[in-house]
């Protein structure tokens, strides 16, 4: 059965900047984006989709180890 758990990230992307993404379902995947995308990116917190309560926070260098939390 597939995973079906949802996230939305708060990424900071440089000093003065966020962006959000949302329905976020593979954390690893994410990283690798943000790497591509924003190889300066400075951290990011992942927040339960459907509560909004924030489950996690990761930087660049403690990136998350699992594709869900």
């Amino acid at each position: 059965m597939r995973n079906t758990k949802k996230y939305n990230c708060v990424i900071k992307i440089s000093a003065e900047r966020f962006v959000t993404w949302h329905a976020v379902n593979d954390l690893l995947r994410m990283v690798r984006s943000l790497d591509k995308h924003y190889p300066d990116w400075r951290y990011f917190n992942v927040f339960d989709k459907q509560t909004g309560a924030q489950l996690a926070s990761f930087t660049k260098n403690r990136r998350p180890t699992a594709k869900y939390l």
